[in-house]
């Protein structure tokens, strides 16, 4: 695979890996598994290491395992605020 394919791929591992993290969660609801799938977070770090890695070495924009700001507390007027970078996810002017 050469670098472009390599990049092109990475990119879109972006979408999966986010996904991954909605499917662990619901496995995790399940006490009999949920050791396990503790352990399946780890090993997912672990991979969004390497992938992050790769991807600076890329030039490849983003980051694997970044969560967002929690804004659900905003209201519409706040929230459209904090997309223009005018206060912070707590709702502090910037």
């Amino acid at each position: 695979m050469n670098k472009y394919e390599e990049a092109q791929k990475i990119d879109s591992l972006f979408e999966v890996e986010s996904g991954l993290d909605t499917r662990l969660f619901e496995l995790a609801g399940y006490p009999l598994i949920e050791d396990l799938v503790e352990k399946m977070f780890e090993l997912k770090e672990q991979m969004n290491e390497r992938l992050n890695d790769r991807a600076k070495v890329l030039g490849i924009g983003g980051e694997f395992g970044v969560i967002a700001p929690d804004t659900s507390h905003l209201n519409n007027d706040d929230f459209g605020a904090f997309i223009r970078g005018e206060i912070n996810e707590h709702g502090e002017k910037l």
